[in-house]
């Protein structure tokens, strides 16, 4: 989670581990807050958790008019679109191995991720006891 100054939430990453694979079911970062490395640094940490829990690959899905470009410059790479879906725009899937020195178990596993970093006052992860 990303948490700001005041303890609100600003955004976070939901997804789910399965049959060695890392699914990204959300991501979001408050609009003002963006293009500041928070949604790399909530990705970032997700992705290290679900190679600790023996993921090998992630994928996910995003819209043309969201940030399928985010989402390359992090090293997925497109293997799939549905054009027109909705009108005038397109529906994206992509993946990316994860490097993981961890054997992981086949048993399903929701992740809503939670370690800490700090910058500029916004925590990403758990909110400080």
């Amino acid at each position: 989670m990303l948490y700001a100054p005041d303890g609100s939430v600003a955004g976070g990453l939901i997804g789910a581990t399965f049959w060695d694979w890392f699914y990204i079911e959300l991501l979001f970062v408050k609009e003002e807050l963006r293009q500041q490395g928070y949604g790399r640094q909530l990705l970032d940490l997700a992705e290290a958790e679900a190679a600790r829990r023996g993921a090998k690959n992630a994928y996910l899905d995003t819209f043309s008019f969201q940030a399928p470009d985010f989402y390359t410059r992090q090293g997925y790479r497109a293997f799939g679109e549905l054009p027109e879906f909705p009108r005038g725009h397109s529906r994206i899937f992509l993946t990316k191995g994860l490097s993981t020195a961890v054997n992981g178990c086949q048993r399903i596993t929701r992740i809503v991720y939670n370690s800490y970093v700090t910058k500029d006052k916004y925590m990403v992860g758990r909110r400080p006891d």
